[in-house]
């Protein structure tokens, strides 16, 4: 056998180290699967009593009662979302059963709230299904209708306009029982829902 050349031997040694290398990556890997393994089985533990006490809803029924009982809002009169194809503008309109009527509706030189023919939608289970399957998009009008004492509202959604945005979002919230006006100012992710109940 020839000695290996000094060359070689520093090849040779730089192999040995990468196997080296290579095996004790190959431990942490089998390590590292177990752990994992671990996990994943506490995760299904704690997820079975999760869905023991609360399943998840499963029909369409239950999605929409769902739905509608972590949106409230007005049940007379719901917002739809338009878009502009040629223009690009985009926004919510009340959702009217006249729109568009020829001789009944005349957007756009009179706005929905001006409309002497309005026949707003009320929010019926169908919408919200639609609007669940993707055929349309609605919004809801927090404040619910007006009471004798006061008006109330269960939530506020603050939008902010892009990801890069760093301006504060600003909410003003005007209590009419006691005339006390607050303001809250907080940072926005994407969107934000703040729940609120003025009836307290």
């Amino acid at each position: 056998m020839t000695p290996a050349s000094p060359g070689q031997r520093s090849i040779h040694d730089a192999i040995a180290d990468e196997e080296s290398q290579l095996l004790r990556l190959e431990t942490e890997l089998i390590e590292a699967r177990a752990r994992l393994a671990a996990l994943k089985s506490a995760l299904g533990a704690q997820r079975g009593s999760i869905q023991a006490s609360s399943s998840a809803p499963s029909t369409a029924v239950e999605k929409v009662a769902l739905f509608r009982s972590r949106f409230r809002g007005r049940a007379d009169i719901y917002p739809r979302f338009w878009t502009n194809a040629r223009t690009g503008r985009k926004g919510y309109a009340p959702a009217c059963g006249n729109e568009w009527v020829r001789g009944v509706c005349e957007k756009p030189r009179v706005k929905c709230g001006e409309c002497p023919n309005q026949a707003f939608l009320p929010v019926e289970d169908q919408v919200i299904l639609d609007h669940l399957q993707g055929r349309h998009v609605v919004g809801v009008y927090p404040l619910l209708e007006a009471r004798k004492s006061s008006r109330s509202a269960g939530g506020l959604v603050c939008d902010r306009p892009s990801r890069s945005s760093t301006s504060p979002c600003r909410i003003r919230d005007r209590r009419e029982r006691n005339g006390s006006t607050r303001t809250v100012i907080g940072w926005a992710a994407d969107s934000v829902v703040l729940p609120f109940d003025t009836r307290a």
